[in-house]
Formats: C-alpha cells, structure tokens, sequence
C-alpha cells in the first residue's frame, strides 16, 4: 500500500521563502501541485492566530466569514474570467465540501507527482495538532525555512504594513506592539518549532533550509530540497527562476531604536541557533554580536550549508 499523499508539507517560516519555493516545485515537471500554496488545515483552529478560514467544518458556516467570501468569491472570479474548468472543478471540491481528514487528502489524491502545501502557520501549532498531522500522514517530509529572525521580524512588519493588516503608523510604541504580538513571537520562535516537530517525526523526515541560500547558493538550495522529497531532476543552472523573488515586503528602513530593540530580543534566540545549527545561524551571530563593526564570514571562503537534515 502506498504512502498518503501529500508528500511532503512546508510549515515555513513565514517570511522566509515559501511562496518561491513553491514556486520552484511547480516548476519541476515531477511535481503536480495543487492550485493553493497554503491549506491552513491543520491550524484551522482559532486558538491559533493565523487565517482559520476553515474554521467551521460546514459551508454553510463558513460562507458566513467575510475573510471566507473574500478568498471564495477572488478565486472563482480569476478561474471564470480565464474559463479554466479543470480549476472551476478543483475549486469546487476545495471550497464546498465538509471539511474533514477525508477531505484534505482528497485534494492531493488525484495528483499525479509528488505533491504537498506550504503552510507557514503550521510552525505555530502545538503538539497535539503536530500529532494529527502524524496519525493521518505519518511518512511525510518536512520542510522548514528560516531566515535571520531580526530581518524575519522587520519584513513581517513590512509587508503586513503595505497590506494595511495594522496600523499605519511608524510610531515606536505601535512597531512594538506589532513585534511583540503573540503571533510574531511564536512565528519568530524556530527552536519551539524544531523541538515540537523532532518530538512527534522520527529523524530524517525535515530539512531545514536558509533564506540565506535563496539569495548566495539557490540551485544547492532547491536541489537539496527537491532530492530530498524524492525527485531525481535538477533545477536548470539557467534557470531565471530561481532568481525571481515572490510576495517582497517595501523597502522601509528600520529605525535605529527599533533595530537595537531587536538585537536585545532575539539575542538568545540567536546564540542558541548558532551553538546547535552553525552554518548560517553563525553568520546570523557574527553579523549581529561578534563585533557590531565585524562582517560575517566564511570558513575558507565557502558557503555554509544551504540545508540541513534534522
């Protein structure tokens, strides 16, 4: 008997590469994936703050949710306008069904490749939601992209700012309550993460993959990634597209206190990632505390891992 699908399932981080990287996969002809880069499924509930818009189990229920009919209504209009039936019917099946263990599989069952969603919300989720994923898919890999949380934070603030999702404002008092919010605390979190996942998967079923990698080395990046979900071709070296950046927060400078702010809150977090992944998470170190006027560096002008397996 076959392994369920999906294959493999993103759990992010937010801020860090998902939606090139899904990107990347939908370019390689051994993937087919689904229509929808982020399912949200198994952080649906509303102790989580992320999306939740398949909170309710019924349609009926859900239509009921602004944020709901918004996405309903947006993607349905671009599958119409484009008369694309194949999508119309993977739509149909997406949004209208009870939502169920059942259901989810069934949007990946039919899909002839490897496939899987990159939910970055799934980084936040508690054991007991890790668990599920573990009973209903219980050989599916992993995949985990950091970035430097101190950069992470800023863009978040970004792009969440251009989107209108807060506040207006440039105020220090309000960029503080939006970096200490409950949701960017835990998203910014990525050792909670690992242990939570490393808890509940046996070793080998994760990889961890560096933003950093996006930018210096993607084709040893995407490559890592896609050999480790099981595929046997490699990215094109031409290929444009992995230098195609996607969803790119605006150019906004952090201010001064804001920036020293950051560097107090995730010097911990920083020092921990360094002591037990080096690789970029030292470089992440050196940038920010082995001398504010150093420059990170390279052992013997190499790059360090672009991934890692966990």
């Amino acid at each position: 008997m076959k392994d369920p699908k999906p294959n493999f399932i993103g759990i992010g981080a937010q801020r860090s590469g998902t939606t090139w990287l899904f990107n990347q996969l939908r370019g390689n002809p051994e993937f087919k994936l689904p229509y929808i880069k982020e399912f949200h499924y198994f952080d649906r509930d509303r102790k989580y703050p992320s999306t939740n818009f398949l909170a309710e189990k019924y349609f009926f229920l859900r239509i009921t949710n602004a944020a709901f009919r918004k996405r309903l209504i947006a993607d349905f209009a671009r599958v119409i306008r484009n008369a694309d039936t194949l999508k119309f019917k993977w739509f149909l099946n997406f949004y209208l069904p009870k939502v169920s263990d059942s259901w989810y599989l069934s949007q990946f069952s039919k899909l002839d490749g490897l496939t899987g969603e990159l939910s970055p919300s799934y980084s936040i989720l508690d054991i007991e939601d890790i668990l599920k994923i573990k009973k209903l898919l219980p050989t599916v890999k992993l995949i985990f992209l950091i970035r430097d949380p101190i950069a992470r934070a800023w863009s978040s603030f970004r792009f969440n700012f251009r989107r209108n999702r807060i506040k207006k404002s440039l105020e220090y008092e309000d960029i503080i309550n939006y970096l200490d919010s409950p949701e960017q605390v835990i998203r910014g979190n990525y050792y909670r993460t690992l242990q939570n996942y490393s808890n509940v998967f046996k070793s080998g079923q994760m990889i961890i993959g560096f933003y950093d990698a996006i930018i210096d080395q993607p084709h040893s990046l995407v490559n890592g990634i896609t050999e480790f979900l099981g595929a046997n071709n490699k990215h094109p070296v031409t290929s444009q597209s992995l230098f195609l950046k996607s969803n790119e927060s605006p150019e906004i400078e952090i201010p001064d206190k804001i920036f020293h702010y950051l560097l107090d809150k995730y010097r911990d977090d920083i020092t921990q990632l360094s002591e037990i992944y080096n690789g970029y998470c030292t470089l992440w170190y050196q940038k920010y505390y082995g001398g504010m006027n150093s420059s990170p560096s390279h052992d013997n002008g190499k790059l360090p891992p672009a991934f890692i397996y966990i």
